[in-house]
């Protein structure tokens, strides 16, 4: 399709922005010395969670075997609520982990790169997480505010009115149309 790059994907589930913020083996900008980069982070930065992801309990339940930690997590969902401030990344953090990233891409030459802002999400999400609203769109201020330091930083905003036909039925996870809208911005 664009025979002119040489596309090196590097996606990660459950990627923050912690991710970026050291050298690591999946890091693509001092292996591959790109041109361009286009980065999309952000949603399990900010998402309000049930349980912080460094408590004990957390830990012991992410390594427990399918069938004993699936229930525990549906009593977990039961008798408690989402927290902002068990989020993955704290706004502050947020913040300077984008600022590092940026700055290592302006020390490397980086001549573009495309930032994918956190997009609105789904009625679904919405419902199950009634912070997350308020919560993307205090990260999407903060990735504008860090931006704004580094002309060649552009951000797109494709998915800004999150319109359920976006998403597939989880409210966030994109479906064709979701994946085109992007593509045509």
């Amino acid at each position: 399709f664009y025979k002119e790059f040489e596309f090196i994907p590097r996606f990660m589930r459950a990627m923050t922005t912690e991710n970026l913020t050291s050298i690591n083996p999946l890091d693509s900008l001092e292996n591959f010395e790109p041109n361009i980069v286009i980065l999309q982070v952000g949603i399990v930065d900010c998402s309000p969670r049930l349980l912080p992801k460094d408590f004990f309990f957390t830990k012991l339940i992410g390594i427990l075997p399918k069938y004993f930690s699936s229930p525990i997590w549906r009593v977990i969902k039961k008798i408690t609520i989402r927290r902002v401030r068990f989020a993955d990344v704290s706004p502050f953090n947020f913040k300077k982990n984008l600022y590092d990233y940026f700055s290592r891409c302006n020390k490397l030459g980086i001549e573009k790169l495309v930032f994918i802002k956190i997009s609105k999400p789904g009625t679904n999400m919405i419902i199950k997480n009634k912070h997350i609203v308020s919560q993307v769109e205090l990260y999407n201020n903060l990735i504008d505010k860090v931006s704004k330091q580094f002309a060649f930083v552009e951000l797109i905003n494709a998915l800004e009115d999150g319109l359920d036909d976006y998403y597939i039925s989880d409210g966030y996870h994109l479906n064709k149309n979701g994946h085109n809208q992007i593509f045509l911005k």
